[in-house]
């Protein structure tokens, strides 16, 4: 996730960019039409002597790569996505979006704000960005937006001037084996901001309130919560599919803002956009404007159809139980009748490490369907499989209407069948889950075109 957009921005450097990925995807053939070459498959042969650097992902194993041995063997330099990612951030003001949930979003908020604003912003997200169907934007250098990712400490690694930290929440536990040591590292990233600078962090979370008196930096706070931050929100309504709210800064009452996304914790996502935007001085009915023509990033609450007898069907990327709970949450909002989940776990540690927390992610959904593990960087680990989830289910929720389906690709004709008008179905996940999705999708607009011609 985010390598297309740093070979975009490579490419917009003026170096010459070539990749290589296991599978083709729409991302690629997106790179290749601007002129980078991606392989598919990694294969030594893919890399040659007059190569400058190879940059490889979190889900490579290094040690075990054909192409990565083979740079080695000619002395080329191997770095993390990460370190580029931090090389990339200095080439202007970098404002940095972290935290376990709502990156993607949030960061995309910030981008549109400033490219509102006609300020031309360099945009680095892990998603894809609808408006340039790309995970990068190019701009004139003097601001960078970057999606800050915690794995591996990588958010370590970067020197920004703004952040805004979303919530903090255990997560990777393989990298920092306790919550304790995640919540160091956040507040470690936030105290890299300069005294010249300015963290947003969002007051509501347990997390950020547990670390606020390790934090040396200057920051600012919002809330949806309480009117003890410096920006909250207030009259909050779900309306039209998306979300309604008053924004204060302190005593004053800045406004309304509708933004077309159901969901608190998307009031809070635009609520850190519109407070780091606040700082940056822009002025607040241009903020205003900006949001409420939002589109989010790909697989980010995007509703993929809409149909005749209003079932709609979203794609989301919500992998870890809040998300999870937060999008059926959403989901409520703007369902005119069942919500119906399907899951695909990501990755086998995180099955194992939530398995009570996912059984208890799903009470707001009628109905869920679970698929296998989506392995990513893994390798599997005995006894852990999506059934382990459906069990914790049953446990959490007896009579929940909860079934394991391994091969994804089998559920579209399974669910066809018992999709009622009015229903909403979400497909969550961050791995391939939306294939399934895309075929429902088919599905129904062919059994729609059917029932129009019959009448």
């Amino acid at each position: 996730s985010g390598m297309n957009g740093i070979a975009e921005i490579l490419l917009e450097m003026g170096y010459h960019v070539e990749g290589s990925d296991i599978n083709d995807s729409p991302v690629i053939t997106h790179l290749r039409k601007l002129g980078i070459k991606v392989s598919i498959g990694h294969n030594a042969n893919n890399i040659h002597p007059d190569v400058d650097v190879v940059i490889y992902s979190s889900a490579i194993q290094k040690n075990h790569n054909s192409e990565v041995r083979k740079a080695k063997a000619f002395n080329i330099p191997v770095i993390k996505r990460s370190v580029m990612l931090a090389e990339l951030s200095r080439i202007g003001k970098s404002i940095a979006v972290a935290g376990t949930h709502g990156k993607t979003t949030t960061t995309t908020m910030v981008g549109q704000i400033l490219t509102d604003a006609g300020m031309d912003p360099i945009i680095l997200v892990g998603g894809i960005i609808k408006n340039t169907n790309a995970g990068a934007r190019w701009g004139n250098r003097e601001y960078i937006i970057i999606e800050a990712d915690e794995f591996d400490q990588s958010f370590l690694k970067l020197a920004p001037i703004y952040e805004i930290v979303t919530n903090i929440e255990t997560d990777h536990i393989e990298c920092y084996g306790s919550f304790e040591k995640i919540k160091q590292a956040f507040a470690d990233f936030i105290n890299k901001v300069p005294f010249y600078g300015k963290a947003a962090v969002c007051l509501d979370e347990r997390g950020i309130q547990e670390i606020l008196p390790l934090i040396e930096s200057p920051f600012l706070t919002y809330s949806i919560l309480t009117e003890q931050a410096d920006f909250y929100a207030r009259n909050i309504k779900f309306e039209n599919d998306g979300s309604s709210f008053g924004v204060f800064h302190k005593a004053d009452f800045l406004g309304t803002i509708f933004i077309p996304l159901p969901g608190e914790h998307n009031v809070k996502n635009a609520l850190g956009a519109i407070s780091i935007a606040c700082e940056l001085n822009i002025p607040f009915q241009l903020i205003k404007k900006s949001l409420s023509n939002f589109s989010n990033a790909k697989r980010r609450f995007e509703i993929i159809y809409t149909g005749e007898t209003a079932v709609k069907l979203i794609d989301d990327y919500a992998h870890h139980p809040t998300e999870i709970q937060a999008t059926h949450k959403a989901a409520r909002t703007i369902t005119k009748n069942r919500v119906i989940a399907i899951f695909q776990p990501h990755l086998y540690s995180r099955t194992l490490n939530f398995a009570d927390e996912f059984g208890k992610a799903f009470d707001s959904a009628d109905q869920i369907i679970v698929t296998d593990v989506y392995a990513a960087r893994e390798n599997p680990i005995e006894g852990i499989s999506g059934e382990l989830i459906v069990n914790k289910i049953k446990e959490s929720a007896p009579g929940k209407n909860v079934v394991y389906i391994k091969d994804k690709d089998l559920i579209p004709e399974q669910l066809i069948e018992e999709i009622k008008n009015g229903d909403t179905i979400i497909s969550l996940g961050a791995g391939d889950i939306n294939l399934a999705l895309f075929r429902l999708r088919d599905l129904l607009r062919a059994r729609e075109a059917i029932l129009l011609t019959v009448n």
